[in-house]
């Protein structure tokens, strides 16, 4: 690993571990997962990310959180419809937030990992064609030839995407990035939209 691929899968291993810690938070009654699975799955996730099967291993991370989120998203949707007298406000507002942070941080993994043959592809001087466009700025500004995003510009990309539903500056040229993209607004659109706004709902009553 290169000096640059090693600092990328550093962010990347932080950014798993806080990912594993919010799922931890989870209140009990929507867990989908005992918490020793969620340690389990994100640990063996931080070790693949420092092997060449880091794509393969993100992408299987990807789809079972995906699929947590899913579900919990199902569950809280069926109880403000079927038994909204018994929900709590604190706790609905409380698991909204941390679906939509989830949902950023297991996306910015798959961008950062997808696109332009992920970190190694990009510190070697990638060429090809890439999942995202990203800017680079006015050359004047110091901005070099070879410049490739980095971990950071996937983050950015990510929470964007959560906040605005819709591409910014940087936005998916490919069928593949297109598709994880509406998957990711449609995610973030249901949490934000419908829950945390029942939850605020629920709390001016």
């Amino acid at each position: 690993m290169t000096g640059l691929v090693k600092r990328e899968t550093l962010s990347a291993t932080a950014t798993v571990a806080a990912l594993v810690a919010v799922l931890l938070l989870i209140p009990g009654h929507y867990r989908v997962l005992p918490k020793f699975s969620e340690v389990a799955i994100g640990s063996a996730l931080i070790v693949f990310l420092w092997t060449p099967f880091a794509l393969y291993a993100v992408a299987v991370f990807g789809m079972i959180v995906v699929g947590i989120e899913v579900t919990i998203l199902s569950r809280l949707l069926y109880e403000i419809a079927a038994k909204p007298s018994n929900l709590d406000a604190i706790i609905l507002f409380w698991t909204a937030m941390e679906l939509w942070l989830i949902n950023a941080v297991v996306f910015t993994l798959v961008y950062w990992q997808l696109d332009r043959s992920g970190p190694a592809g990009r510190a070697s001087g990638w060429q090809g064609r890439a999942d995202f466009h990203f800017p680079r700025g006015d050359p004047a500004d110091g901005v070099p030839d070879d410049w490739q995003p980095s971990f950071t510009d996937y983050f950015y990309l990510a929470i964007t995407t959560n906040t605005a539903f819709s591409p910014s500056e940087i936005y998916p040229l490919t069928n593949r990035a297109k598709v994880l993209h509406v998957v990711q607004s449609l995610i973030a659109l249901l949490t934000i939209v419908v829950l945390a706004a029942r939850a605020i709902d629920v709390l001016g009553k």
